[in-house]
């Protein structure tokens, strides 16, 4: 029997899923498979980058594995800084071949783009487990890819900028850690984040929107927020508001570049301004931009202008501290 194994005790045995879990604690089904077929193959998918696909890093028994994607700055030295990424989509759609950041390898970042559980896996917060279990991955492995991890830095647009900004606001707080992947007592620590219009106060999301919106009828039942929390905020508010990114705010918060569209139906632009206020107060390092006829995503968050807003953050706050200069 190997360790990838549940032991001959358990095949062909219908036990409870207590029991059985027992069985299989320890197992780690990311190395069940022969090693040829699940050892990545470099590739060279985008400009300027070398491709790492669909590496697993965590497991949750009943699930589909949890897989990430890295994308490597081709034909330069490393270690590379890494900017660990988390698609839009709602909670009920989006991939994590989605986003913005194809632009960053040829400017000498590496990238990290991650799946995580939707909203009919799992809800909140299971999916912030997801992501603090994959930085907690790059951290642990990022090396053998040529990453430079004592500095992670997390970029998410829309959902996955809801769970980047809590992961970087939780660091250090267990009790929203969770236990996913092989990687435990690893920090999952964010040195910076960066927010493209993600939601922060579910308290308030629905007076927040835009006048001549939303897309979609907030605090019932179906709708988004109430789906992924898994019940209506207004129904438990302080449980909504412990859930919202501005409740996390405090003092060592790390720095935050925020930038949402003035015309943005779908989360309004007002849940930004209130959460850049917020930090400001507590005396974190934050940036908002107002993106200018910006709605929920769209080419006014892929110009140049805002690649180079992006790229002057991360040189910023991710730069090496000034003892470990050569």
């Amino acid at each position: 029997m190997t360790d990838t194994q549940p032991s001959a005790a358990l095949a062909g045995r219908n036990l409870p899923p207590a029991q059985l879990l027992a069985g299989l604690s320890g197992v780690n089904m990311l190395d069940a498979a022969p090693e040829g077929l699940r050892t990545p193959q470099p590739q060279r998918l985008i400009p300027g980058a070398v491709s790492y696909r669909n590496i697993g890093y965590a497991v949750v028994l009943g699930y589909r594995p949890l897989l990430l994607d890295i994308h490597v700055p081709a034909d330069r030295p490393g270690p590379h800084p890494v900017v660990v990424y988390a698609h839009p989509g709602g909670w009920i759609a989006g991939l994590k071949e989605m986003g913005p950041w194809p632009f960053l390898p040829e400017a000498g970042y590496a990238v990290v783009s991650v799946s995580y559980r939707l909203r009919d896996e799992a809800v909140y917060p299971g999916p912030l487990h997801d992501v603090k279990a994959a930085i907690r991955w790059v951290r642990a492995n990022g090396a053998q890819y040529g990453l430079r991890t004592d500095r992670i830095a997390g970029w998410g647009s829309s959902a996955g900028a809801f769970l980047l900004t809590m992961a970087g606001l939780t660091n250090g707080d267990q009790e929203l850690e969770g236990d996913l992947g092989t990687s435990a007592g690893v920090s999952s620590d964010l040195a910076a984040v960066i927010d493209f219009y993600g939601p922060t106060d579910w308290t308030t999301f629905g007076q927040d929107a835009h006048p001549d919106g939303p897309v979609e009828l907030p605090g019932t039942p179906d709708s988004t927020e109430s789906r992924f929390l898994g019940y209506v905020p207004a129904d438990d508010p302080g449980r909504a508001r412990a859930a919202s990114p501005i409740d996390r705010v405090h003092a060592g918060a790390p720095p935050m570049l925020i930038c949402h569209g003035d015309t943005d139906m779908r989360v309004g632009q007002r849940q930004s301004v209130r959460f850049h206020e917020a930090l400001r107060a507590a005396g974190v390092d934050a940036t908002f931009v107002d993106v200018a006829g910006g709605d929920h995503g769209g080419p006014q968050f892929e110009t140049a202008e805002m690649r180079a807003r992006v790229l002057s953050f991360l040189e910023r706050t991710l730069a090496p501290a000034q003892d470990e200069h050569p």
